[in-house]
């Protein structure tokens, strides 16, 4: 019996698997995913939805990994959201959840493939949450103290609108003109916000 470790580190920027793959040349580009094997044994998994997925990487090297990774992407963000997942190897056995594992008979490069993404894509959502989150709460005491004084600009109601829609975490997000309206800080923020929701695996449609 053997445990694995899945540990993914999500950012709100995408990836550009194309870019990263020339910037590491010692990894594989996959159709899905841009993989490396340390020196140290493991695999990376980097996705273009903005995660890194360590299988069974050491934590120094773990921690080596995303410092070259800031130095090769500059304007990447500091704040991440970390998910981490365990998965049993036990030869023979069914494939199941126990105690809060996978179970898994044999645990191939290709199965673990399928594992990282989805511990990275479950890790970028609960990012894209509590983006929503900190823009509803943010929004909503800002519109509440502009009500008591009778003026609501339209950015404001604009950003409080999207937030809402957002707290329903649809599959299919229609926008239409989002950014009317709003300041320059406004249009970061709705761009960050839509780039997690589309990260978190949303479809976003801006007219």
């Amino acid at each position: 019996m053997t445990r694995h470790k899945f540990l993914a580190v999500a950012f709100v920027d995408n990836f550009s698997l194309r870019d990263l793959a020339a910037a590491l040349p010692e990894a594989t580009l996959a159709p899905q995913d841009l993989r490396l094997v340390p020196p140290e044994g493991g695999m990376l998994f980097f996705f273009t939805f903005g995660a890194v997925v360590f299988w069974n990487v050491p934590a120094a090297r773990r921690d080596a990994e995303l410092a070259r990774l800031h130095r090769i992407l500059p304007g990447l963000t500091a704040e991440v959201q970390r998910d981490d997942y365990e998965v049993v190897e036990d030869a023979g056995a069914a494939i199941e959840l126990r105690a809060g594992a996978l179970i898994v008979d044999r645990l191939s490069a290709e199965r673990a493939g399928v594992i990282a993404s989805t511990v990275g894509q479950s890790a970028a959502m609960r990012y894209y949450e509590r983006i929503v989150a900190g823009l509803f709460a943010r929004t909503t005491r800002l519109v509440a103290k502009m009500e008591r004084r009778g003026t609501v600009p339209l950015g404001t109601r604009r950003l409080l609108e999207v937030a809402r829609a957002l707290a329903a975490r649809p599959s299919l997000l229609l926008l239409d003109e989002p950014a009317s309206g709003l300041d320059v800080e406004d249009v970061r923020r709705l761009g960050a916000l839509i780039r997690a929701v589309a990260a978190a695996g949303a479809t976003v449609i801006v007219i």
